[in-house]
């Protein structure tokens, strides 16, 4: 449950969701099953993690 305790703004999470099916799909099919590194910038600045994408990438 998305907000346990408000069955109403739960479901309108996923309304929204089911809208968007398509779009999520689509990435699914072009882009989003690709391997991936993901980057916890819990404690990053944008800056950090900008240096640590392009480090991922292998960009200076």
């Amino acid at each position: 449950m998305e907000f346990p305790g408000d069955e109403e703004r739960s479901e309108k999470v996923r309304v929204f969701r089911r809208r968007k099916l398509e779009v999520y799909e689509q990435a699914y099919d072009s882009w989003l099953d690709e391997p991936a590194e993901v980057i916890d910038t819990t404690a990053l600045t944008p800056d950090q993690a900008v240096v640590k994408a392009l480090t991922l990438l292998n960009l200076p």
